[in-house]
């Protein structure tokens, strides 16, 4: 990394800290104005936007930089966790798509409609995501650091999810597809499944989630999520 490099990161990692530190009431106000359960705690949690387009960085830069965003707010003692992800609950960010059960995808051409595909929300995150907005895992584990490139890809599935893809049948160990534009169907499989999230409104149901490695999917923008002592 080149001394620009790293003075780009130290700026961003400025920028994000003092952001997440003005931001951190957020959430806190929506639990306030509404007794409803969001499936994460929200208390002391801030967040700011980085978009590393607009540096110029590629994504094997982008995943150094968001790196040390999370490791340069994690060692501020005023933070006692932080992740990064591509998205965060009540947000309404995210992309959605239809993922199926292995061997399910439907031929090229053929109607969707007629297959057993499940409309989803989707996250890339960091391993440290879960813990930080303390969601809770249900079964098997999240998404973990050795969850990089070079490694089979994962998926962590909500409850919501699992329970449309395989009923009451265990979803971890199972494998399920993502239809691509071009070439062969991501194939991920499923390794943990957690408590349901309500990504748009405390007042809507929460949808059927699907969150995979940042590592293994880098973002075009991201996140830095950030938990204050004062969550604890």
């Amino acid at each position: 990394v080149s001394p620009a490099q790293r003075g780009l990161v130290a700026l961003q990692v400025a920028v994000s800290l003092v952001l997440v530190a003005t931001a951190s009431m957020i959430f806190r106000t929506f639990q306030r104005s509404l007794h409803s359960d969001p499936g994460f705690e929200p208390r002391g949690v801030g967040m700011v936007y980085f978009d590393p387009r607009v540096q110029g960085l590629d994504s094997v830069r982008t995943l150094a930089v968001l790196r040390e965003l999370e490791r340069a707010t994690t060692a501020n003692p005023e933070f006692a966790s932080a992740a990064v992800a591509t998205a965060a609950p009540l947000l309404g960010r995210g992309g959605t798509f239809t993922v199926f059960r292995d061997g399910e995808v439907p031929p090229v051409g053929a109607s969707r409609g007629a297959h057993r595909g499940v409309p989803v929300r989707h996250a890339a995150v960091s391993p440290s995501y879960f813990a930080t907005l303390r969601i809770p895992v249900i079964a098997g584990r999240t998404i973990g650091y050795d969850d990089g490139p070079g490694a089979g890809r994962v998926a962590v599935v909500s409850r919501h999810l699992a329970e449309r893809m395989w009923g009451t049948h265990a979803a971890v160990g199972k494998y399920l597809e993502w239809p691509r534009r071009t070439g062969p169907p991501a194939r991920m499989l499923v390794v943990g499944v957690v408590g349901d999230v309500k990504q748009s409104s405390l007042m809507d149901a929460s949808e059927p989630m699907l969150y995979v490695s940042i590592t293994q999917w880098p973002p075009d923008g991201t996140l830095l999520i950030a938990r204050g002592r004062l969550g604890e």
